[in-house]
C-alpha cells in the first residue's frame, strides 16, 4: 500500500499532492503510538529504578547494561497486549480510510455515469 503511489496505475495520472493526506495520517496516528510505547517506557524505567537502587546489587557499568537489560524485556513482555492492541487499532484505522476511498471513487464513478447518461439522453432528444 505504501509503494502504490510509486507504482503505475490507477494513480498515474492524479495530482501528486493527494499523497499529502496519507503524510498527514501519520500526526493522525502519532496519539495511540505514543500513548502505547508510554507504559512501557515508564516500566522499563520503573523495573531499571528498582534493580539499580537495590542494597544488595553493586553500582557499575556492567550491571547497569544488565539491569536495563532485563528491565526491557519486562516492559516489553508485559506491554505486548497494548501492542497488539495498537496494531490492530492502526490495521482497523488503515481498513477504514481504505473503504472511504473506495466509497468516494464509487461516488465518482457514479457521477461520471450519471453526466455521460444526461449527455446521450440529450443527444437522442436532440436527435429526434
Amino acid at each position: 500500500k505504501q509503494t502504490e503511489i510509486l507504482e503505475v496505475g490507477s494513480r498515474k495520472n492524479e495530482n501528486p499532492f493527494e499523497v499529502l493526506p496519507s503524510i498527514l495520517e501519520v500526526f493522525r496516528i502519532y496519539p495511540i503510538l505514543a500513548l502505547v510505547d508510554l507504559p512501557q517506557l515508564v516500566g522499563r524505567v520503573w523495573v531499571f529504578l528498582i534493580l539499580h537502587n537495590s542494597p544488595y546489587t553493586p553500582t557499575a557499568a556492567e550491571t547497569d547494561l544488565v539491569f536495563y537489560t532485563l528491565a526491557a524485556m519486562l516492559a516489553a513482555g508485559a506491554c505486548t497486549p497494548f501492542d497488539v492492541a495498537r496494531t490492530r487499532l492502526l490495521l482497523q484505522r488503515q481498513k477504514d480510510v481504505e473503504d472511504e476511498m473506495d466509497r468516494k471513487a464509487t461516488f465518482r464513478e457514479a457521477i461520471e455515469a450519471g453526466k455521460r447518461a444526461a449527455e446521450t439522453t440529450a443527444l437522442a432528444i436532440e436527435a429526434a
